[in-house]
């Protein structure tokens, strides 16, 4: 559920710390009356409190992956009515007081590093919070366990605690605008807080799929052919299902033919492509799965190659079609789009390797094909970027391998890495981080 005020999130932070540095483990290192509050440093000092600790909003920033995320949809959805992601930047500060005793948790320094210490191990064990995150403790002041607040919790809300790596030079420039001297501090980094859209004044008009009815005049129709992926969204735990029609696949992936008066075991599913000038069709009914979903979707697997009469075809990316022949029945014919593919980032060489560098250093795409015979075209994105190949700003260094040069002026953030080999794009499921410099 999109969140419209943004100082909800910082209500689930301080909630999370509350119930975390008053458990019944911690009794002992700071007071009941210890404040937790968002306001900003140089306020600190106006509470009746020794045992300050200060979670202050001092700057939001776009998050990057969404910014630069390429639209599925042709439509043009105006920008009122898309979510707004953010990146939330806190400070975390305490404040100690007045000198109250010789031992350390009678000066200021003491309680502050207390304070500093409870509040970063509170956010290094929640690194990720929800709905379902709770704490349990003791203290009959809060309103139960959990560390959201009721109106947020029954959406679907995730944020992820980050602790930035903050150069001196940044923690000089937020000190800087504050009226206090310098204190202990660190800075988090909240990702991704989505914002609500405006809602339509009116209903959208509905996006149909083509449909037509064929009635008794044609026994055996394609209504369409589907694929799936499965993705985790940088910064996010819960994964995605992506689905595409007509259907976008790469070597050794499944892909379904819906259609209606197809019987397995007298049917025969023949494909073709333009690329082949030797032969109109090739028999591909083997690629069928031995297990259905229903009777009228049928499942396929993409091999490498194909046997036909005038030998091996290799599948490479590029246009294809797809009909069915069953008696003296034959169907539509239906697209299918074959992508080169990207591996996945837990296979043994990864497919973007390394997931992250800074502007100016250089990664690598493993996958393919790449280049050979039948790649007329090789293009990357990253983000809404087309790299130049000319210019050096990428080279196919194998068929399975793409060497990526990172623009000196690219700045730090996720992006989506794209390969479009032959005019068809990988699907977006594969990121690369650019990080700030040292």
């Amino acid at each position: 559920m999109p969140i419209i005020d943004l100082s909800q999130v910082t209500e689930v932070l301080m909630r999370l710390l509350e119930r975390y540095i008053f458990q019944p483990l911690f009794s002992h290192l700071v007071p009941s009356n210890t404040l937790i509050t968002g306001d900003p440093p140089d306020m600190l000092a106006e509470h009746d409190s020794n045992y300050v600790l200060s979670l202050y909003l001092y700057h939001v920033q776009e998050d990057e992956y969404h910014k630069n995320q390429i639209k599925l949809s042709s439509c043009d959805t105006p920008v009122r009515y898309q979510e707004l992601a953010l990146n939330l930047f806190y400070l975390l500060t305490a404040f100690g007081g007045r000198s109250i005793g010789a031992n350390r948790h009678g000066s200021p320094y003491g309680r502050e590093q207390t304070l500093m210490g409870l509040a970063m191990k509170a956010f290094h064990d929640y690194p990720v919070v929800d709905a379902k995150t709770e704490i349990i403790t003791d203290d009959d002041r809060f309103d139960g366990a959990s560390v959201f607040p009721p109106d947020l919790s029954d959406g679907d809300d995730e944020f992820r605690l980050e602790l930035h790596p903050a150069t001196s030079e940044e923690i000089n420039k937020v000190w800087t605008a504050a009226t206090v001297p310098m204190r202990l501090s660190a800075i988090y980094q909240v990702r991704v807080v989505f914002m609500k859209a405006e809602e339509p004044s009116t209903r959208p008009v509905p996006v149909l799929l083509p449909r037509v009815g064929v009635g008794n005049f044609q026994p055996l129709w394609i209504e369409g052919i589907e694929s799936e992926c499965t993705f985790t969204i940088p910064g996010e735990t819960s994964s995605r299902t992506m689905f595409s029609s007509p259907a976008l696949v790469a070597v050794g992936e499944p892909f379904w033919i819906k259609s209606r008066g197809f019987s397995p075991g007298t049917a025969t599913i023949f494909l073709s492509t333009p690329a082949w000038t030797d032969i109109r069709n090739v028999d591909v009914t083997d690629w069928m799965a031995r297990e259905r979903r229903s009777d009228n979707r049928i499942e396929m697997m993409l091999p490498r190659l194909v046997s036909s009469p005038a030998g091996a075809k290799e599948i490479l990316p590029g246009f294809y079609q797809i009909c069915l022949q069953q008696g003296d029945a034959i169907s539509n014919l239906s697209p299918l789009m074959v992508a080169s593919g990207i591996n996945s980032q837990t296979a043994e060489q990864p497919g973007i390797d390394p997931a992250a560098g800074s502007a100016g250093s250089s990664f690598s795409i493993y996958g393919g094909p790449f280049s050979g015979e039948g790649i007329h075209s090789v293009e990357i994105c990253i983000g809404t970027r087309v790299l130049d190949r000319d210019e050096g700003e990428f080279t196919v260094f194998a068929p399975d391998r793409i060497d990526v040069n990172i623009a000196d002026d690219l700045r730090a953030g996720v992006y989506l890495i794209r390969v479009v080999v032959n005019c068809i794009s990988t699907l977006p499921i594969r990121w690369f981080e650019v990080v700030a410099g040292q």
